[in-house]
């Protein structure tokens, strides 16, 4: 169980690993991609302008510091707004999460993988050789 300081157990990672990584992170790029969307469109729907949206949200985001002098009708469709969006984020995670254990990875060895990926460049090679090969 000990761990060399340099944490060098957590970051082998086994071929089938990084196949499977690579899978999943093709799946969670979807996801969020389609997130964003979902998010963009949400905000196209609302009675609030996008602009006035950002505005609100910034406003909100500093502590009220910015005074976006917001209506009652304006707060509360910002504040639907908003549970539409997490409802939304909660669902693409959750989509995320199942993509990961489809491929046998958890949330966790995932990041580790990632992080893994980024700090071996021999990792990083074989990664991109994987990656390149498959859009074949």
């Amino acid at each position: 169980m000990a761990q060399s300081s340099d944490g060098s157990n957590a970051s082998e990672v086994s071929e089938t690993e990084l196949e499977s990584f690579a899978v999943a992170l093709q799946d969670v790029q979807e996801l969020r991609q389609e997130m964003a969307e979902e998010t963009q469109q949400a905000v196209g729907e609302s009675p609030l302008e996008q602009q006035r949206f950002e505005e609100i949200y910034g406003a909100r985001q500093s502590g009220g510091q910015q005074d976006a002098e917001v209506t009652d009708a304006e707060s509360r469709q910002f504040e639907e707004l908003m549970g539409e969006i997490q409802q939304i984020q909660q669902q693409s995670n959750q989509e995320m999460v199942q993509a990961l254990e489809e491929e046998d990875l958890s949330v966790q060895r995932f990041n580790q993988i990632a992080q893994a990926i980024q700090q071996d460049p021999e990792l990083q090679q074989q990664f991109r050789e994987m990656q390149s090969g498959s859009g074949s």
